[in-house]
């Protein structure tokens, strides 16, 4: 503790960092002062961290927080902002509510700060507080990053959509009035399963810049109000069903060879933008070259529609603009030695 007042910052890094070791959790306090008010950003790194790991030892979860949501929602904007990446360590939904609180404040430098702060969570718990930042925040600026933040989190992190996730799609269509932006926003409820969205797209087909997207929209929403599609495969085929059985700790799994190949039959012919191969669990198993063929008829499969190769953890398909059909297949066309292929989940736009 009498280390904090050493002149030499070495020193007073070394002491806040054995403190983040050995300290009580009755040190919690002394471990956001000292956070607060390092000069040296090695040593703020340190304390940061140490205040981190004191209050996660903290046996009382509901509670263990509470002294760091007090503190930045009472410090000036300087101190806030240094304090601020403790709340993305710790994460969950409370620390990402708290961010938010501090989002909304009419101090530019804070809501900036925390919205960045939101942007960089390192899971989907900040999600809906992205949102109502993206909707109330009173910092243009805070407010920009936000409704960037939530998008980029649903364009890059594909997981089983809920109602959950169209109604946050919904507040943000409600928070801008740029047309690209919703027209974006609009192409995510292509992965919606539910009868709120089908009822926002199709009145959102009124609205001239997002017709077309709309249209799409509403006939994909209305194939997956169909239920499941059914699933058929070279190999293992009765682990195929696991493409959509919404759980990533299942699979179908097949050998690198050429030939091997999934089908999917969407009971009837809808849009499709992209196809993304989730390898949760097994991320190198990945088709080593693919082709892409989408009908309406088996008998008659048609052209390549697009062809790649795979990737580890995710294969994301894109598709060309247009495509639409009942039945689509993903065919392995190359071989890859000592190696399986796997999906864990097959997620659709």
């Amino acid at each position: 503790h009498q280390s904090r007042q050493d002149p030499d910052a070495t020193i007073r890094t070394a002491a806040v960092g054995s403190l983040g070791e050995l300290a009580p959790v009755s040190d919690q306090g002394l471990l956001i002062e000292w956070a607060a008010g390092a000069t040296d950003s090695t040593e703020q790194t340190r304390a940061l961290r140490s205040l981190v790991s004191v209050t996660l030892r903290n046996p009382d979860t509901a509670k263990r927080a509470l002294p760091i949501y007090v503190a930045l929602e009472k410090a000036a904007p300087a101190t806030v902002v240094g304090l601020l990446p403790v709340l993305g360590r710790l994460g969950g939904t409370e620390s990402a509510e708290c961010a938010a609180r501090l989002a909304l404040s009419a101090n530019a430098t804070v809501a900036d700060a925390a919205a960045s702060a939101l942007a960089r969570w390192p899971d989907r718990s900040a999600q809906p507080s992205l949102v109502m930042v993206a909707a109330k925040a009173t910092v243009a600026s805070a407010r920009s990053a936000a409704n960037q933040a939530a998008f980029r989190y649903f364009e890059r992190t594909r997981e089983v959509w809920t109602a959950a996730e169209s109604s946050l799609v919904t507040q943000l269509l409600g928070a801008t009035t740029d047309a690209a932006a919703r027209k974006k926003l609009v192409i995510l409820l292509n992965r919606a399963a539910d009868k709120p969205a089908l009822a926002l797209v199709e009145k959102l087909q009124s609205e001239p810049a997002l017709t077309t997207a709309a249209n799409t929209a509403a006939q994909c929403i209305a194939a997956n109000l169909a239920g499941p599609p059914q699933v058929r495969a070279s190999d293992s085929e009765s682990s195929a069903k696991n493409l959509f059985d919404g759980r990533t700790a299942t699979q179908w799994r097949g050998p690198v060879t050429p030939g091997q190949w999934v089908e999917i039959d969407f009971k009837q012919a809808r849009p499709l933008h992209r196809l993304t191969l989730d390898q949760t669990g097994r991320t190198g198993e990945f088709p080593e070259r693919y082709e892409v063929f989408v009908t309406d008829d088996l008998a008659k499969p048609g052209k390549v529609v697009v062809s790649g190769a795979g990737k580890a953890n995710r294969t994301i398909i894109d598709l060309p603009a247009g495509t639409s059909g009942r039945y689509v297949t993903i065919k392995n066309t190359a071989e890859r030695i000592d190696s399986m292929w796997s999906i864990s989940e097959l997620f659709v736009d």
